[in-house]
């Protein structure tokens, strides 16, 4: 009885495959909070501001949609959706993504 008390405190408390998910999970690197979002309609007007921009929105916004349109391949229409295009400049990265004719803006400040 003895042994048999002790064999069961070597076995895990969770089954192999449930650890190492819980493992895999605590290893997978959380996705930073942006410091900033705008969201622009379809014809690059901004339609919500979020964080600090410093003032710097409309400049920003005006530059990221003269990217969009002079590449003309990555404007999204209804139903399309385009993943991430990365700027960066200085100490800060713009993720752009859109989806169904809006655009997003999210913006990470390097420490």
């Amino acid at each position: 009885n003895e042994h048999t008390t002790h064999s069961q405190s070597h076995y895990p408390k969770y089954p192999t495959s449930k650890r190492k998910m819980a493992d895999a999970a605590a290893a997978t690197p959380k996705t930073p909070t942006p410091d900033g979002e705008l969201m622009l309609n379809s014809s690059g007007v901004i339609q919500k501001c979020d964080g600090d921009w410093q003032g710097q929105q409309d400049e920003i916004a005006a530059t990221v949609w003269k990217m969009l349109k002079e590449v003309k391949f990555i404007s999204v229409g209804q139903g399309e959706s385009m993943e991430r295009l990365y700027i960066k400049k200085d100490d800060v990265e713009y993720v752009v993504t859109g989806k169904d004719c809006t655009y997003y803006i999210l913006k990470y400040i390097k420490s």
